[in-house]
């Protein structure tokens, strides 16, 4: 069970290795500053939970936070790959698309469900992680395996075709939004 430990540290380590790769790119912003205080306020949340896996890995908090600050650190970093020509630019965007709809599922339903002592509130409220669960990987198939994105490149606007772009995904995403 003490690789449970680890890989709470790791993911913890993971983003703060990412913050330092992103933070390090020249992505032609006006506030550097700014967004580098932002990139650390998000990395945060993986620090902190990687403490908490460490600490009492049976806590789901510590769980919830460490993979928060992940998912939205890669997708920041997916975001600064899409402003820049590279030849990842189109994966990066591809991870842009749908990291923001687990990062927000996790931060804003599945913690404050279960914070401070990890457990829920009371057992009526049992069947509001599977339902999220389901919804999330529904929303996440639809953005993941979107055929092509609008990206801001500098001043314009650029279709990207995405890497794992599938037809059916369009129609499936746009049933579950009804």
């Amino acid at each position: 069970m003490r690789w449970r430990r680890w890989l709470g540290v790791a993911m913890g380590l993971v983003s703060l290795a990412l913050f330092v790769v992103v933070g390090s790119q020249d992505v032609g912003s006006d506030y550097p500053l700014v967004d580098l205080l932002g990139m650390l306020a998000f990395a945060s949340p993986a620090v902190v939970g990687g403490y908490l896996v460490w600490r009492l890995p049976a806590n789901p908090v510590g769980w919830i936070l460490a993979t928060f600050g992940l998912t939205f650190t890669l997708g920041v970093m997916g975001e600064s790959l899409a402003a820049i020509v590279h030849p990842l630019t189109a994966w990066g965007v591809w991870l842009g698309t749908w990291q923001w709809a687990a990062s927000m599922g996790l931060i804003l339903v599945l913690l404050p469900l279960r914070f401070p002592d990890g457990r829920l509130p009371s057992p009526r409220y049992r069947w509001v992680t599977p339902v999220m669960l389901v919804a999330l990987g529904l929303l996440i198939f639809g953005n993941a395996f979107w055929e092509s994105t609008l990206v801001m490149v500098g001043d314009t606007e650029v279709e990207v075709s995405l890497p794992l772009g599938l037809p059916l995904a369009a129609d499936v995403f746009d049933t579950v939004s009804l």
